[in-house]
């Protein structure tokens, strides 16, 4: 099947992987003697977004020739992918040897026991001491280490200069006001029919709300304690983005947009502003072949907050890691290690724009060659924060998502989506 250009529409993705199941990538085998003896691993990671060439897929096939190790992938959309994930997990199964671990869900894996300790593994804590200031701490818990980051899927916040320039707008809005502001002098000019895409469906929306929330210095968390519904911040963030939704500053499919369909409306050239772009977005505007906004679109030096002097961005890193059931743990790590090369890092950042997960890779004279505006990328980056994680993020990020849509479709009041929040997961949250 041929594969999709990246930022082609996340929905159709997304539908086609749960109508058809996932794409399943078989094994190639080697010569070595390794292949010999018949090992072969099975991997569970999400498809990259930013990865239309195949770069992560052809790794892999290097790796098999390379080591005689075969590998079944299973590649798919992410939530497609993390719901085989748990229910192999959560049964005691051992089918899989390399999974996907995602930040949001550190505490319910490591409470559950379903992961394997890595500190033990040769080179193990060369990796951890190497990754960015923050990655490493993620996914360790009580000082064990469990997973290795794969994918530093930090957001940042990426503007058109042309319709800014075209309006007369001297710098990118700083704050909510004066976004909102400009939003509305690009769309009363006929320059953009929205300031902004936001991606609303899904866990995406959740995502996209708690980057919201910390920018007006609130969160649905306080000392691990859920406090969504008395935070007079958070109640801002989401008055704020319901009022914005109301006058059409934020385009109103956003309700069924994940984070590519979002990009795909930014890199059309209907909107100004994308308050969450992957890092990869900026070399995808300049390709002609996914953009029709090329030369237009620059990386902000700062962040949206409510302040001038604040800054905050959402982080929500992805890492390998080997369920403490895998059959081929040293298979596993063998794979980790070749794929979370500081090689192949350096190689995925220069081929699809990705943020390093190697501190080196931001100070590294070929990919500041080729992307100087990882400078601005590192600004931002300094203030990365993540998600909370806990046992019951499931029925949060369910509830969470239900009253954030009645909000958006203006069934309820801010109050009212916030205070729903906090009373229906009172007892989760027990």
């Amino acid at each position: 099947m041929r594969k999709s250009k990246m930022f082609q529409c996340g929905r159709i993705t997304a539908v086609m992987a749960a109508a058809f199941g996932v794409i399943v990538l078989g094994a190639v085998s080697g010569e070595t003697a390794r292949a010999a003896e018949g090992e072969s691993i099975c991997v569970v990671v999400p498809r990259h977004e930013l990865d239309s060439t195949g770069v992560i897929e052809n790794k892999v096939r290097q790796f098999e020739e390379e080591t005689g190790i075969s590998v079944e992938l299973i590649n798919a959309a992410w939530d497609v992918c993390t719901d085989k994930i748990r229910t192999e997990l959560s049964v005691g199964g051992s089918s899989y040897d390399v999974v996907d671990f995602d930040n949001s869900l550190v505490a319910m894996y490591i409470e559950n026991d379903w992961l394997e300790p890595l500190d033990g593994y040769e080179g193990a804590a060369e990796i951890k001491e190497a990754l960015v200031d923050g990655l490493a701490d993620k996914f360790t818990v009580d000082g064990t280490f469990y997973g290795v980051t794969w994918n530093n899927d930090t957001h940042v916040y990426m503007y058109n200069a042309r319709m800014l320039e075209d309006a007369g707008i001297s710098k990118p809005p700083k704050t909510w006001d004066e976004l909102i502001e400009a939003s509305r002098i690009l769309i009363e000019q006929g320059i953009c029919s929205y300031g902004t895409p936001m991606s609303f469906w899904g866990n995406a929306a959740v995502n996209e709300m708690t980057y919201v929330m910390y920018a007006f210095g609130g969160n649905a968390f306080k000392d691990g304690e859920l406090c969504i519904g008395q935070d007079p911040n958070t109640l801002k963030a989401f008055e704020t983005i319901a009022s914005m939704m109301e006058e059409g500053l934020i385009d109103p499919a956003s309700l069924s947009y994940d984070y590519e369909t979002a990009a795909n409306v930014f890199l059309s050239g209907e909107s100004a502003f994308f308050l969450q772009a992957m890092p990869g977005m900026y070399a995808a505007s300049n390709d002609p072949e996914q953009s029709q906004i090329v030369g237009e679109v620059k990386v902000a030096p700062y962040s949206v907050t409510s302040s001038e002097d604040t800054n905050v961005v959402l982080t929500v890193p992805e890492a390998f890691a080997i369920p403490k059931n895998s059959q081929h743990k040293e298979a596993a790590w063998e794979f980790i290690r070749y794929m979370s090369s500081k090689e192949f890092d350096k190689e995925k950042a220069l081929e699809l724009g990705t943020l390093p997960v190697y501190e080196e890779g931001f100070e590294d004279p070929d990919i500041l060659e080729k992307y100087p505006h990882f400078t601005e990328l590192g600004k931002q980056n300094a203030y990365a924060k993540g998600i909370d994680d806990f046992t019951w993020y499931d029925e949060y990020s369910n509830v969470f998502q239900s009253e954030l849509q009645r909000m958006l479709l203006g069934e309820i009041t801010a109050q009212e989506c916030v205070t729903n929040i906090q009373e229906q997961c009172a007892e989760f949250a027990k």
